[in-house]
């Protein structure tokens, strides 16, 4: 009777330990900004050097972002860079947080970015930028939604954002979307140790028991 508590007791210190050692990763879920496709499958804004975009968001909660992804049509392949900014009114400000992609060529429109991303924002208005490398040559169809301010930027504008007023660019409503980082549960690896501890109690027991 002895022995068949102490086992019981060993197999609810294992069950404890590891629902106990879960914690909480994040993974690609839902998205937390979504524009929609663009309309078109090519055209739009071109994107390189001379010229690229950063648009306007604006985050309703605090949320982790996992990835960041523009409907693009790529005419060279290259290097997009995007970024993840603060507002400084009708332009991007500081850099938060930035990643490069890869991208090829395409015949047709589609969502390009990044993914697996841990970005943590609060609710607030941000900005996303698309710089490409030298050789990358992109457009941005736009979007029936599309974002809010566009800034447009590149070495025709002296490298610098351009954007002469609020809603001068209204018109170039450019496809975005942001997907959360949803939580999946990871177990611990210092509380793993103690259900391994558990586990061997377990063993010894029945050996024990087997040798009695």
């Amino acid at each position: 009777m002895r022995g068949h508590m102490l086992t019981k007791t060993i197999k609810a210190m294992v069950a404890g330990a590891f629902s106990a050692c879960v914690w909480m990763a994040p993974a690609n879920a839902a998205y937390i900004y979504n524009s929609g496709p663009g309309a078109n499958q090519q055209g739009g804004t071109s994107v390189n050097t001379a010229q690229y975009v950063a648009v306007e968001v604006a985050l309703d909660g605090p949320a982790t972002i996992g990835s960041i992804e523009a409907w693009l049509a790529v005419f060279n392949p290259g290097s997009l860079t995007i970024s993840l900014h603060g507002s400084s009114g009708l332009t991007p400000g500081a850099q938060l947080h930035s990643k490069a992609v890869t991208l090829s060529t395409t015949t047709t429109a589609d969502w390009y970015g990044v993914s697996g991303l841990d970005w943590t924002v609060d609710a607030g208005t941000y900005w996303i930028s698309l710089i490409p490398d030298a050789v990358l040559s992109a457009a941005l169809p736009t979007s029936p939604v599309g974002t809010d301010e566009v800034a447009i930027g590149g070495s025709g504008y002296g490298g610098g954002w351009f954007v002469p007023s609020k809603d001068y660019w209204d018109n170039e409503n450019y496809a975005i979307r942001i997907g959360a980082a949803e939580e999946v549960a990871v177990a611990e690896p210092a509380m793993l140790g103690l259900v391994g501890v558990g586990v061997l109690g377990l063993a010894w027991r029945r050996r024990r028991t087997s040798a009695a």
